[in-house]
């Protein structure tokens, strides 16, 4: 498919065309299961078509899907619905079929975990508005924690944020452990810790190690602080 090529060999699509294609699959992928749901009398070959169709537009659904809370929450919901769809009697490809088309549990595994490491990385490099539907991975209950704290609910975002992509970033490798050298991982508990100390701090803009550590973070490491952060401790 037209929309799959380009995403698949482009490795520069910007946030505005990740949305747009994001869309179009979606659009196709719910004509493909409209099709499917009332597809009793379909041919065995036609009805592997779909599901191929199905499988294949839902990881493409996770490659577009990091672009924010929204569409993060649609891949997940696209990769457990596929999870669950290859584990019913609905689903009639084999499993060299399977390996065939590239979509086997592993290579839907994948995609779902370089979703949830690349909005792992989006959140800390770029920053990231609140989801619409805030119990979304827990993030009310992070952020009513956070904003109890007499922080803004700018900085209380930015520190659940940070908080969740530290959880997302390491459950992606798939293995306790797998994240330790990483350096997004790194960032972020970096970033963790500096939110912690910046949080807890009585008066933040006079400890001069809390004001290194954003210096660090904003400049050294092109990590996201919020504006009223950087603005409190002087950073440029």
């Amino acid at each position: 498919m037209k929309i799959e090529s380009e995403i698949y060999k482009s490795y520069d699509l910007n946030k505005e065309r990740k949305i747009e294609l994001n869309d179009e699959i979606f659009k196709c992928l719910n004509k493909v299961e409209g099709v499917l749901n009332k597809g009793e009398s379909l041919e065995k070959a036609s009805k592997k078509k779909l599901q191929i169709l199905k499988i294949t537009l839902g990881m493409a659904a996770m490659k577009t899907g990091d672009t924010d809370w929204e569409s993060f929450g649609l891949s997940k919901e696209v990769f457990e619905n596929n999870e669950t769809f290859s584990r019913s009697n609905d689903f009639i490809l084999t499993v060299d079929e399977r390996k065939i088309q590239k979509i086997t549990t592993e290579d839907r595994e994948s995609h779902w975990n370089c979703c949830r490491y690349n909005f792992a990385y989006n959140i800390i490099y770029n920053g990231m508005a609140a989801p619409s539907d805030q119990k979304q991975e827990a993030f009310s209950r992070y952020f009513e924690e956070f904003h109890r704290s007499n922080v803004t609910e700018n900085i209380a975002i930015a520190a659940t944020n940070a908080k969740i992509a530290k959880e997302l970033c390491e459950s992606s490798f798939g293995v306790v452990g797998g994240a330790e050298n990483d350096s997004l991982f790194t960032a972020i508990k970096i970033l963790n810790k500096f939110y912690g100390d910046y949080i807890t701090s009585e008066n933040p803009e006079l400890d001069d190690r809390i004001k290194l550590d954003g210096m660090t973070l904003t400049n050294g490491m092109s990590v996201f602080l919020p504006e009223e952060i950087k603005e409190n401790l002087g950073i440029d």
